[in-house]
C-alpha cells in the first residue's frame, strides 16, 4: 500500500489565479469521488504556500529528489487541468511534463489526465514529447475540440471528452447573481499579449460613444489575475477610465466581484470560465485558442476586429462533476 492515492500535478503555485481555481476544483473532484485528501499531495512552485491555502501536502515540483519519492509512494499521477503541452514560448513545458509523466511510470505509478487541452505545438520535438506523454496516460479527458481532434491523431488511447475543471465551482448565492437590474459595475481583464493593444481601442471607442454602455452610473472595475495584469490595466487606465484594479486571490473574492456586475469582457480564459459560472453576460476577447474554443463551448460572442455586444454563457450542465467523478472511479 503506498503512502499517497494521488499526486496532483499542474502549473499550481506561481500565483496565477486561472490555475490556482484548477487546483481547487481538482480537490474538489477528488473529494467527491470518495479520495480523502489526506492521501493527496500536490507538487507546486510554492509547496508552503499550497500546503497552507488547500490544506494538503504539497512538494517542490523543482526537486527531483522529492518529486521521484513522492511518485513511488502514489499510486496515480493526475495531470489536474490546463494547458500543460504547449511550446507558445518555448519547449520547456513539454520537456518538464513529458518528463513527469515518463519518471511516474518508471516509478511504478498511473499517470493520467483531466480537462486538459494542448496549446499550440510548434516544433517537432514538442509534438514528440506530447505525443509519448498522452500515450502512456491510462485516461487522457481534453477540454476542447481542437485537443480532442490532436490527440486522436496522435494516437491517444483511452480518450474522452470534457470542459473545464473549474466549471464544477458553484457560487453559493447563483440565483441572485441573474438580477442584473440592480447591478452597476462593468468588469475587464487585460493580459499582456501582442493584441491586447487593439482589444483596448475596440473597447475604448464603445466606451467613449455616449448613451452606451459606459453611463455616469457605471464603475469600470480591472480584474487582476496574475500580478501581470495589474501592470496590463495600469497601464491602460486612463484610456479606458478604469475605477479600480482587483487582483483575485480566492473563488470567494470572485463571487463578490461578480454579484455586483451587469457585463464582463476579457482575454483570459478563466475570467471566461467566472462568467459562466456566475451567470454574467460576457465577451472574450480571445489571444489564443483555447479561450475561443472555450467562448464557442460556451455560447460567448467574441472580440476580434469590431466591437460585439456580451451575452448570457451557456448554462452548467447538472451532471459535470458527476461525469468526472465516474472517470475517477473508473481507475
Amino acid at each position: 500500500m503506498r503512502k499517497y492515492k494521488i499526486a496532483l500535478a499542474g502549473y499550481y503555485g506561481f500565483e496565477n489565479f486561472g490555475d490556482e481555481l484548477l487546483l481547487d476544483a481538482s480537490l474538489k473532484i477528488l473529494e467527491n469521488s470518495g479520495i480523502d485528501l489526506s492521501k493527496v499531495v500536490v507538487l507546486s512552485n510554492d509547496p508552503i504556500q499550497t500546503a497552507e491555502k488547500f490544506r494538503v501536502a504539497s512538494i517542490s515540483r523543482w526537486s527531483f529528489r522529492e518529486v521521484s519519492q513522492t511518485l513511488r509512494e502514489s499510486e496515480y499521477l493526475m495531470l489536474g487541468g490546463g494547458g500543460l503541452f504547449q511550446d507558445s514560448t518555448s519547449v520547456r513545458s513539454c520537456v518538464w511534463y513529458w518528463g513527469l509523466v515518463r519518471l511516474a511510470k518508471f516509478c511504478g505509478c498511473v499517470p493520467f489526465g483531466i480537462g486538459q487541452s494542448l496549446g499550440v505545438l510548434h516544433s517537432r520535438i514538442s509534438r514528440f514529447l506530447t505525443r509519448d506523454a498522452l500515450r502512456i496516460c491510462k485516461i487522457f479527458q481534453v477540454r476542447d475540440s481542437y485537443s480532442f481532434e490532436i490527440s486522436r491523431k496522435f494516437g491517444v488511447k483511452n480518450l474522452l471528452f470534457g470542459a473545464d475543471l473549474a466549471l464544477i465551482l458553484r457560487c453559493e448565492n447563483h440565483e441572485s447573481m441573474k438580477d442584473i437590474l440592480a447591478k452597476k459595475n462593468i468588469l475587464l481583464n487585460l493580459r499582456a499579449h501582442s493584441k491586447t493593444e487593439k482589444f483596448v481601442e475596440i473597447l475604448a471607442s464603445e466606451f467613449d460613444k455616449p448613451g452606451t454602455l459606459r453611463n455616469f452610473r457605471s464603475k469600470i472595475i480591472g480584474v487582476a489575475m496574475s500580478d501581470d495584469d495589474v501592470n496590463t490595466l495600469m497601464k491602460y487606465r486612463t484610456r479606458l477610465r478604469i475605477s479600480k484594479i482587483v487582483l483575485l486571490r480566492d473563488f470567494r473574492a470572485a463571487e463578490n466581484l461578480w454579484k455586483d456586475a451587469q457585463m464582463c469582457f476579457g482575454m483570459r480564459l478563466h475570467f471566461g470560465v467566472l462568467s459562466r459560472i456566475f451567470g454574467v453576460r460576457v465577451a472574450m476577447m480571445p489571444y489564443d485558442p483555447k479561450v475561443s474554443l472555450f467562448a464557442e463551448q460556451s455560447n460567448i460572442p467574441c472580440i476580434y476586429d469590431k466591437f460585439v455586444e456580451p451575452s448570457q454563457p451557456a448554462e452548467i450542465p447538472e451532471n459535470y462533476l458527476r461525469d468526472i467523478c465516474k472517470i475517477m472511479k473508473a481507475l
